[in-house]
Protein backbone atom coordinates (compact mmCIF):
# COMPACT_ATOMS: atom_id res chain seq x y z
CA UNK A 1 0.00 0.00 0.00
CA UNK A 2 3.03 2.63 1.01
CA UNK A 3 4.55 2.04 -2.94
CA UNK A 4 1.22 2.47 -3.99
CA UNK A 5 0.92 5.62 -2.45
CA UNK A 6 4.17 7.02 -4.14
CA UNK A 7 6.40 5.54 -1.41
CA UNK A 8 9.74 4.45 -2.64
CA UNK A 9 10.15 0.34 -2.06
CA UNK A 10 12.59 0.64 0.73
CA UNK A 11 10.94 3.43 2.77
CA UNK A 12 7.59 0.81 2.49
CA UNK A 13 9.74 -2.11 3.14
CA UNK A 14 10.71 -0.34 6.88
CA UNK A 15 7.52 1.11 7.21
CA UNK A 16 6.58 -2.61 7.15
CA UNK A 17 8.54 -3.51 9.38
CA UNK A 18 7.33 -1.46 12.07
CA UNK A 19 3.71 -2.94 12.22
CA UNK A 20 1.92 -4.73 14.45
CA UNK A 21 -1.02 -7.21 14.00
CA UNK A 22 -3.82 -5.64 16.50
CA UNK A 23 -7.74 -6.91 16.78
CA UNK A 24 -8.75 -4.26 13.78
CA UNK A 25 -5.57 -4.75 11.38
CA UNK A 26 -2.30 -2.99 11.80
CA UNK A 27 -1.34 -0.69 13.92
CA UNK A 28 2.44 1.09 13.92
CA UNK A 29 5.10 -0.56 17.31
CA UNK A 30 6.41 2.78 16.86
CA UNK A 31 6.03 4.61 20.37
CA UNK A 32 5.62 8.23 18.76
CA UNK A 33 4.96 9.95 21.79
CA UNK A 34 8.97 9.32 22.14
CA UNK A 35 9.58 10.23 18.81
CA UNK A 36 7.45 13.34 19.49
CA UNK A 37 9.73 14.38 22.35
CA UNK A 38 12.98 13.41 20.93
CA UNK A 39 12.16 15.53 17.53
CA UNK A 40 11.33 18.52 19.85
CA UNK A 41 14.50 18.33 21.75
CA UNK A 42 16.45 17.80 18.24
CA UNK A 43 14.89 20.81 17.32
CA UNK A 44 16.42 23.22 20.07
CA UNK A 45 19.56 21.98 19.81
CA UNK A 46 22.59 23.64 17.91
CA UNK A 47 25.11 21.31 16.84
CA UNK A 48 26.93 23.67 14.25
CA UNK A 49 29.75 24.77 16.91
CA UNK A 50 30.68 21.22 17.02
CA UNK A 51 30.27 20.92 13.55
CA UNK A 52 32.30 24.11 12.91
CA UNK A 53 34.92 23.47 15.07
CA UNK A 54 35.32 20.04 16.70
CA UNK A 55 38.27 18.52 18.98
CA UNK A 56 41.26 18.16 16.57
CA UNK A 57 41.22 14.75 17.81
CA UNK A 58 37.46 13.45 16.78
CA UNK A 59 36.56 13.54 13.07
CA UNK A 60 33.18 14.22 11.98
CA UNK A 61 31.34 13.31 8.86
CA UNK A 62 27.78 14.17 7.90
CA UNK A 63 25.96 12.13 5.55
CA UNK A 64 23.79 14.40 3.09
CA UNK A 65 20.91 12.97 0.72
CA UNK A 66 21.06 14.33 -2.55
CA UNK A 67 16.77 14.32 -2.62
CA UNK A 68 16.54 15.53 0.77
CA UNK A 69 15.13 19.50 1.72
CA UNK A 70 16.00 18.72 5.41
CA UNK A 71 18.62 20.65 4.56
CA UNK A 72 18.55 24.04 3.19
CA UNK A 73 20.50 25.34 0.30
CA UNK A 74 22.27 27.92 2.59
CA UNK A 75 22.85 25.12 5.33
CA UNK A 76 24.45 22.48 2.37
CA UNK A 77 26.72 25.49 1.58
CA UNK A 78 27.82 25.84 5.07
CA UNK A 79 28.13 22.27 5.65
CA UNK A 80 30.73 22.25 2.51
CA UNK A 81 32.51 25.30 3.53
CA UNK A 82 33.26 23.73 6.47
CA UNK A 83 34.43 20.73 5.13
CA UNK A 84 37.05 22.86 3.00
CA UNK A 85 38.44 24.47 6.06
CA UNK A 86 38.89 20.68 7.00
CA UNK A 87 36.49 20.73 10.01
CA UNK A 88 34.30 18.27 8.84
CA UNK A 89 33.77 15.43 5.95
CA UNK A 90 30.59 15.87 4.24
CA UNK A 91 29.21 12.99 2.00
CA UNK A 92 26.50 13.26 -0.65
CA UNK A 93 24.47 10.28 -1.63
CA UNK A 94 22.57 11.13 -4.88
CA UNK A 95 19.43 10.11 -6.02
CA UNK A 96 17.92 8.90 -2.50
CA UNK A 97 15.46 11.40 -0.16
CA UNK A 98 15.90 11.37 3.92
CA UNK A 99 15.33 7.77 4.47
CA UNK A 100 19.34 7.14 3.11
CA UNK A 101 19.22 3.86 5.12
CA UNK A 102 16.27 2.50 3.02
CA UNK A 103 16.73 3.62 -0.10
CA UNK A 104 20.58 3.51 -0.50
CA UNK A 105 21.18 0.81 2.40
CA UNK A 106 24.04 -0.62 0.35
CA UNK A 107 26.00 2.81 -0.22
CA UNK A 108 25.15 4.17 3.20
CA UNK A 109 27.07 0.59 4.36
CA UNK A 110 29.73 1.01 2.07
CA UNK A 111 30.39 4.24 3.31
CA UNK A 112 29.88 3.86 6.92
CA UNK A 113 32.38 0.85 6.68
CA UNK A 114 34.56 2.85 4.61
CA UNK A 115 35.28 5.49 7.81
CA UNK A 116 35.09 2.51 11.06
CA UNK A 117 37.90 2.67 13.19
Amino acid sequence: MAVATGQRSGVATWLAMNLKRNETGFELAIDLDAIEAMMRDYGVQDFWPDLEAPAKSMRRDIVIAGNSTTFAKEERERVFGAQEQGYLHAHLLENCGHWVHAEQPDALLELLSRYSV
